[in-house]
C-alpha cells in the first residue's frame, strides 16, 4: 500500500472545532496546502477540514458532534449518501497515504500532528509505518523512505541484481529541500504556540 499514517482521536473540548478549524486553515495557507472545509448537514454527520500536503493522499480532520474523529469518506463517495448511517467503529481509524510526499512532507504531517494532539486532543492515538511518530528518529524516517544512504545502497544493489543500472551516489530530486517543509512547519508551529515540538 506505501508508508501511510493511521490515526484516530477525541477532542479535548467540544467548543473549540471551529478554533481548530480556524487554526488549521490558517497553518494550511501558510504551508501552502490546499484545505477544503466538510460542513455538517442533514446528510453529512460531521465537519471539519481535507488537508492536502504536496504529493500526499488528503488528511481527513473530521469530527462528529461528539468530538470523535470519523473518517467521512463514506458520505461523499457514495451515491447515495442519504442511505448512509454513523458507524463510531467501523470509521474511527483514518489513514493517509505519504509515500509520494517523501520523508520532508511527511515529517511535517507529523509534526503537524505533534501540534494538533498537544493543543486540541484528549485522546489521540497514531501508527506511522516510517516509525517518525513513535520514535522521534529523523534517520529511521529516512530509511524507510528510501531516503537514507543504507536504504539507496540496498535499492542500488537490488536493482544491479536485476540487470539495471542505479547509482547509488546520484543525488534525489529533492535533496536540496529535504528539510525545508519540516523546518518550516516546526518554526511556523512554535511561533504560533511556543510548543517546542522537536522531535529528534
Amino acid at each position: 500500500m506505501g508508508l501511510s499514517i493511521y490515526y484516530r482521536g477525541m477532542l479535548r473540548n467540544l467548543e473549540e472545532i471551529d478554533l481548530l478549524i480556524e487554526d488549521v486553515t490558517d497553518i494550511c495557507l501558510e504551508i501552502g496546502w490546499r484545505c477544503h472545509p466538510i460542513h455538517q448537514s442533514n446528510i453529512m454527520p460531521a465537519k471539519g477540514l481535507w488537508i492536502t500536503p504536496e504529493r500526499s493522499e488528503s488528511i481527513d480532520l473530521t469530527f462528529l458532534p461528539n468530538g470523535r474523529l470519523y473518517n467521512c469518506a463514506h458520505f461523499i463517495f457514495i451515491r447515495h449518501p442519504e442511505t448512509e448511517v454513523v458507524d463510531e467503529k467501523k470509521y474511527e481509524w483514518i489513514f493517509t497515504k505519504t509515500n509520494y510526499a517523501g520523508s520532508d512532507t511527511h515529517m511535517a504531517i507529523i509534526k503537524f500532528f505533534r501540534y494538533l494532539q498537544r493543543k486540541y486532543f484528549k485522546e489521540f492515538e497514531m501508527h506511522d509505518d516510517s516509525q517518525y511518530w513513535e520514535t522521534n528518529d529523523e534517520a529511521k524516517c529516512l530509511f524507510h523512505f528510501g531516503e537514507s544512504e543504507d536504504a539507496r545502497e540496498q535499492m542500488g544493489k537490488a536493482m544491479n541484481l536485476m540487470g539495471n543500472d542505479f547509482d547509488p551516489e546520484a543525488p534525489f530530486e529533492d535533496d536540496d529541500d529535504l528539510i525545508s517543509m519540516a523546518f518550516e512547519m516546526e518554526e511556523m508551529l512554535f511561533r504560533r504556540q511556543g510548543f517546542d515540538i522537536k522531535l529528534n
